[in-house]
Parts: C-alpha cells; sequence; structure tokens
C-alpha cells in the first residue's frame, strides 16, 4: 500500500469526522494539533481500518503520534498480513 494513500485517507478522516481543513494537515501534524484524546484516536484508527480494508493489530503508538507515525504503523500492519 502506498504511503501516499494512507495518508490521504487519514487526511480525508480527519477532515470529515473533526472538520479539520486537510490542507493545514501535514506528516508532521501531531495528535494534540488536532486536540484528539485518545478514545477520538481509537475511533480514528477503527475509520481508517474500515477505509483501507487493513487489520490494525499493532498499535503500537509513540505518545502524541504525529501523522507520519500513523502512516507508519499501517505499514507495519500491512506488511505482517502479507
Amino acid at each position: 500500500m502506498h504511503r501516499e494513500k494512507i495518508f490521504d485517507t487519514i487526511t480525508i478522516l480527519i477532515s470529515e469526522r473533526f472538520g479539520t481543513d486537510r490542507a493545514t494537515l501535514t506528516l508532521e501534524t501531531r495528535q494534540s494539533d488536532i486536540q484528539l484524546d485518545s478514545i477520538l484516536l481509537v475511533d480514528l484508527m477503527m475509520d481508517l481500518e474500515e477505509a483501507l480494508g487493513v487489520r490494525l493489530e499493532d498499535l503500537d503508538l509513540p505518545k502524541n503520534p504525529r501523522l507520519a507515525d500513523i502512516v507508519e504503523l499501517v505499514e507495519r500492519n500491512v506488511k505482517t498480513d502479507l
């Protein structure tokens, strides 16, 4: 799965669910920048699983992750699915 597709899907979900302007989202955007608490982040991850058709078994993220960290998490999980 391409990194750009994962990032685009994340930004679309954030924009739709939380009303954040996609143009303001970058790989360096942190969870706190878009004011997502841990419960909302879990909801986002579940939406991401559905949108990408993947199962995220490994949810090991650093505290206050960047969107790049979430992209890498999806990439790790996709590789383990193969």
